[in-house]
């Protein structure tokens, strides 16, 4: 991001600059706003129509990105097999299965 004229870092971005920040698109970040994903600081007004603008603290943006950053892992993934010994055809059972399994462990 830019730093500003004193060189320190700004605390709050906009949307354009918060969506580039996440490398998501406006419409993204729009929707994780609407969720209560991602949570705005409404700031007043201060043109002529004196509307207050939504920016994104980088704290509150960073925070959303560790509470998803995980590992991937290098091993190949076996496919979840249902009670009759086939692949599960759908989530439901896929769970089901991945929750029997845990429980063997």
């Amino acid at each position: 991001m830019k730093e500003a004229a004193n060189g320190i870092a700004p605390a709050l971005l906009n949307k354009e600059q918060a969506a580039i920040y996440l490398g998501v698109s406006r419409a993204t970040l729009e929707r994780l706003v609407s969720l209560g994903t991602i949570p705005v600081v409404r700031m007043p007004g201060t043109g002529t129509a004196g509307r207050p603008r939504n920016m994104y603290a980088v704290a509150a943006l960073d925070r959303f990105i560790d509470q998803r950053s995980t590992y991937l892992i290098d091993e190949p993934r076996q496919s979840l097999r249902c009670r009759t010994g086939r692949k599960c055809k759908t989530r439901k059972t896929a769970m089901q299965a991945l929750r029997e399994a845990e429980g063997q462990r």
